[in-house]
């Protein structure tokens, strides 16, 4: 009976272990996605500022250039 008992619990701790080394590798990751929704950009074209994450990011030239949306993106390059 005993020997079912430290078996039981030699599982429990590989289980709780295991799970603790698969979740730890994921918060570093989710800590990045949190800090590049914090960095706003600023469109290109009409001046407003969006996350870093939802902006369309166009290589003009030698430079990079972010816009809100297509539209913005589009009016952008007409009148360049």
């Amino acid at each position: 009976m005993a020997s079912r008992l430290i078996i039981i619990l030699a599982l429990y701790l590989c289980y709780k272990g295991i799970k603790y080394l698969i979740f730890s590798n994921k918060s570093p990751k989710k800590r990045a996605q949190n800090d590049s929704i914090d960095s706003m950009v600023e469109c290109k074209e009409c001046g407003l500022y969006v996350p870093g994450n939802e902006a369309l990011k166009k290589k003009i030239g030698e430079e990079t250039h972010y816009f809100c949306s297509d539209e913005c993106h589009k009016k952008y390059t007409e009148r360049v």
